[in-house]
């Protein structure tokens, strides 16, 4: 691997036409708008590269709720399974 935090992937789930989503436990701010390339790595450490966007989940519990996720471009969501791990391979992070 590159050396780079690892990041855990908490859920993932699928946006029709666009890739899947995955959350990430963390809060990171990455550029927006920017393509990234990251790396997923499986719990079997089996890995695989991605391109993909930062995206911001807002939910809605007692309270707001905001969320960090990165939509990977044309990756099924079968093929993050749970607590796969993501690093940020050339993101440019934001104040």
């Amino acid at each position: 691997m590159t050396g780079l935090p690892k990041y855990k992937i908490i859920e993932s789930f699928k946006i029709s036409g666009r890739g899947t989503a995955v959350v990430i436990e963390e809060f990171v701010n990455v550029k927006a708008g920017k393509q990234i390339q990251v790396i997923v790595i499986r719990p079997d450490g089996t890995s695989f590269k991605a391109k993909a966007y930062q995206e911001w989940l807002l939910r809605r519990h007692s309270t707001l709720v905001e969320e960090v996720a990165f939509l990977l471009i044309d990756i099924e969501k079968d093929e993050v399974p749970a607590n796969s791990l993501i690093e940020l391979v050339d993101a440019e992070f934001s104040d």
